[in-house]
């Protein structure tokens, strides 16, 4: 008997989508690609025909959602994605939609209570990858030698060198963007910081839910301080009843390569990950654990890992019910309210 495909569906086939998204739906066979929205009829045209979508090309994204596929990939401009999620839940299809989803804790409630039996995957592709989780999972393990846990760090300056993956089709329009009803961003921000809300978000998100991911949960104690290319805050965390001071510090920066660190500090050693880009296929981590006590150094061997790809599947495999939804994703509502702390904890001053 042959099984039947799950069909997928994309709202947005720009850049991001087609070098992290389309292509590893397009190479998995129990998929089957449909109908696709995006403003650029010509670019969604190119990109439906080169991975052989069996449905239709719309201008209006609404038109897509009528057909109810059994999952969509939402991946469009930053100020509308959370309409779309909640348009799409409501006909109770599964949504993966590229970081961020959601603006404010208000915008996060709204899209939860709607979600019901169907799946949502909110961002954060970190957690696919097999080294992180291999990390995770075994951290005990890792860090037995290593003594009390003191602090934890995080830092990106995001290269540019995952722009040499180029579209697969170019865009036609030099502007495009889908009408509706924009993101409610939260009440207390005032408009002239709305701009820089977006776009320190637009990085924030992914790595506050590293942390989550992590389980530092509890935080407080903000230190926030804000600027027109950087992001930094310090907060203290509660972990398994000891107090942790964790420092996230972001810079969007035009620099070549691609630097992402996370540093985990002990009384007697520190478990330090190196990131690379997760646009890279292949790309993984390394990690290194560092005890000082025994005077020992261990590297653990990188997995050749592709977070994208693992992403995919990992949502096929939800909407197919293999594994529980809520349970399997990061609920998002941590780093949402963990950024509007942020920035009331500014705004104070």
């Amino acid at each position: 008997m042959k099984r039947k495909k799950i069909k997928i569906s994309f709202i947005g086939v720009g850049f991001m989508s087609q070098i992290a998204h389309v292509r590893n739906f397009f190479n998995m066979k129990e998929v089957e690609l449909v109908d696709i929205a995006d403003v650029d009829i010509e670019m969604a045209k190119h990109v439906k025909d080169s991975f052989g979508f069996k449905g239709n090309v719309y201008k209006d994204y609404k038109k897509l959602l009528e057909n109810k596929p059994d999952g969509v990939v939402i991946v469009v401009q930053r100020p509308l994605v959370t309409k779309i999620i909640k348009e799409a839940l409501k006909k109770n299809i599964s949504v993966l939609s590229e970081k961020p989803p959601v603006y404010s804790v208000k915008d996060y409630d709204n899209c939860f209570k709607i979600q019901k039996k169907n799946v949502w995957i909110k961002g954060f592709n970190r957690r696919w990858d097999g080294s992180l989780n291999d990390l995770k999972n075994k951290f005990l393990k890792y860090s037995k030698d290593l003594g009390n846990l003191l602090s934890t760090e995080y830092s990106i300056k995001a290269g540019n060198t995952y722009l040499d993956q180029k579209h697969h089709s170019k865009p036609v329009l030099k502007s495009k963007f889908f009408g509706g009803e924009k993101n409610n961003y939260p009440k207390f921000l005032p408009t002239k910081f709305k701009q820089l809300y977006e776009m320190h978000w637009n990085s924030t998100c992914h790595y506050l839910d590293l942390y989550n991911y992590f389980n530092f949960k509890n935080l407080k104690n903000y230190k926030t301080s804000l600027g027109k290319n950087f992001f930094v805050t310090n907060f203290d965390a509660e972990l398994n009843n000891n107090y942790v001071n964790c420092t996230l510090n972001i810079v969007n920066s035009k620099v070549i390569d691609w630097y992402e660190n996370l540093v985990f500090n002990f009384s007697d050693g520190q478990i330090y990950v190196k990131f690379f880009s997760p646009l890279y296929t292949g790309s993984g981590h390394k990690v290194s654990i560092n005890c000082t006590s025994k005077n020992k150094k261990i590297i653990l061997k990188k997995l050749n890992d592709n977070s994208f790809k693992n992403q995919a599947q990992g949502f096929v495999n939800l909407i197919k019910g293999k594994t529980k939804g809520k349970q399997n994703s990061i609920d998002g509502i941590f780093s949402i309210q963990t950024y509007e702390n942020l920035w009331k904890n500014y705004l104070k001053k």
